[in-house]
């Protein structure tokens, strides 16, 4: 929760223009947490590298156009 509002990583992606690894590592948890201490600490280092690799991985590159991250849930 982020003050009244549930966020998602997916309320943080542009509608266009590129997307790093780092900067979608960053809205995910950005997404979890809202303190900014809690988001940022160390403890959550190995969780970020494994989330960064997985964007690579999956997405083919470390940057994307923000298109790629864009999805529609069917209801």
């Amino acid at each position: 929760m982020h003050g009244d509002k549930f966020m998602d990583v997916i309320d943080f992606i542009p509608e266009s223009g590129n997307v790093t690894a780092d900067q979608f590592v960053e809205w995910v948890f950005l997404a979890e947490y809202e303190n900014e201490s809690e988001r940022m600490s160390p403890r959550w280092d190995r969780h970020r590298q494994r989330i960064q690799d997985y964007f690579v991985e999956h997405m083919g590159s470390d940057a994307v156009d923000a298109s790629q991250l864009k999805w529609e849930v069917e209801g």
